[in-house]
């Protein structure tokens, strides 16, 4: 099985550097599974202080729903 690094992106041209290869990557995951979606907001909210609004946001659902998965 072929590993694939980061480096081999950056190397390739596809990408500027290997953090831009990190949040392409993150994006993919985090569109591909919802549910960690969330819960990763989830934890932004209670660790982070961010609003209920941005953690909303960051999962991708409104804010009266957030607040119901909150509660």
């Amino acid at each position: 099985m072929q590993t694939w690094k980061t480096q081999d992106l950056v190397s390739a041209g596809l990408y500027k550097d290997e953090q831009a290869v990190v949040q392409d990557a993150m994006r993919a995951l985090l569109s591909e599974r919802p549910q960690l979606r969330l819960e990763l907001a989830i934890h932004r909210y209670r660790s982070e202080a961010i609003s209920l609004a941005k953690a909303a946001a960051l999962a991708g659902v409104s804010w009266e729903r957030m607040r119901e998965i909150l509660l």
